[in-house]
Formats: structure tokens, C-alpha cells, sequence
């Protein structure tokens, strides 16, 4: 939104002068709040079952397992959605934190 915003001079400029373009909903900053608060919330997911992994076991190297495991998933879940041209969005997101709870269980 923030190019569209940017390039909207130009565009406007090419127009009619009798035609005005105006912004009639910008919901950006809920979307922005909302990736935000997804993306808090997935590393708070991991921190939590590594600590509750770690609470239970009471072994470093039973809690190092799925930590290394977490880390490697999402990296390779990134991986995956960059080879594929896919985008980060909030579903995307939501599905990367309860996979994170699939990885331990």
C-alpha cells in the first residue's frame, strides 16, 4: 500500500482533471497490527514448548531435540513457501504456529 500510496502523483497526473481518485478504505495498519501479533505469537509458541519441553524433561539435550527440530521446520517451511512464490500471510502464519505444537507432539 505504502508504493500504491507513493505512485498515486503519477497516476493521478494521467487523469482527467475533472476525475478525483481518493482512498476510500485503508485497512493496512490492521493487517500490519495483525501479521505483528501472528508473528509474536509464533515465537512465543516456540519459547513456550521449548520451556515446557525442557520443565518436563529436565534434560538440555532432550530439550536441544525439538528445538533444533522447530527450527529446522520453519525454516524449511519458509523455503518451501519462497521456492514456490507463496506469501506471508495471516493463515500462512497461524498454520506455521500450530504446526510448531505438530512437532512435538
Amino acid at each position: 500500500m505504502d508504493q500504491i500510496k507513493s505512485l498515486l502523483p503519477k497516476l493521478t497526473a494521467n487523469i482527467p482533471a475533472a476525475m478525483r481518485v481518493d482512498t476510500v478504505l485503508d485497512r493496512t495498519t490492521t493487517i500490519r497490527a495483525s501479521v505483528f501479533d501472528v508473528e509474536f505469537t509464533l515465537v512465543l509458541t516456540v519459547a513456550l514448548v521449548v520451556l515446557v519441553v525442557l520443565l518436563f524433561l529436565r534434560n538440555l539435550w532432550a530439550t536441544l531435540v525439538p528445538a533444533v527440530t522447530i527450527a529446522l521446520s520453519l525454516l524449511g517451511s519458509f523455503a518451501a513457501m519462497y521456492a514456490f512464490n507463496f506469501s506471508i500471510d495471516n493463515l500462512s502464519l497461524m498454520a506455521l504456529t500450530i504446526a510448531i505444537g505438530f512437532v512435538v507432539r
